[in-house]
């Protein structure tokens, strides 16, 4: 799958889960023109599919990570800097339920520092947890957040997100 359609683009960080049943679904990041994109591809019936801009914008986004479950459904985190003004750097996730990616993009973190490292994983109902790492007052802390319930509404996925921070 080509992803670079100029001399000015960038591909970066690329990840990839793989479904039972041979399907398959990328993740990376690409930059041009100076915007950057989280972008996936689903390699279904031995074809990738077109790639597709999960989010765009004209901050910096790094660092995708993606899960998938037994069932064909995945969950994407990201690092995301808005840009703005002293922007803080977020984890932030999006559910993928086989076909298309629904509901909103949610900010898994609510605290005041900046955060990296994120990793997701998934088991076979589709339950996902995510880890991250964030710096609040100067202090590095690990943080998890367990994906407890995904309900979909009106075409919008709400889901219930606990969090818990893993390290004093």
């Amino acid at each position: 799958v080509g992803v670079a359609s100029d001399s000015f683009s960038a591909v970066q960080a690329p990840q990839i889960a793989v479904h039972p049943n041979g399907e398959a679904t990328a993740v990376w990041v690409h930059e041009s023109n100076g915007k950057t994109d989280i972008v996936v591809s689903r390699y279904v019936g031995g074809q990738w599919t077109q790639p597709n801009a999960l989010i765009t914008q004209t901050g910096e986004v790094d660092s995708p990570q993606i899960a998938s479950s037994a069932n064909g459904s995945a969950m994407v985190v990201w690092l995301q800097k808005a840009d703005a003004p002293n922007a803080r750097v977020k984890t932030w996730a999006s559910f993928f339920d086989g076909t298309k990616f629904v509901g909103q993009l949610v900010n898994l973190d609510s605290g005041s520092g900046d955060t990296s490292d994120p990793q997701i994983a998934m088991n076979s109902q589709g339950e996902a947890v995510a880890v991250w790492s964030d710096k609040r007052s100067g202090v590095h802390r690990t943080w998890t957040s367990r994906i407890a319930s995904l309900r979909l509404y009106a075409g919008q996925l709400s889901w219930q997100a606990l969090f818990w921070p893993l390290s004093a």
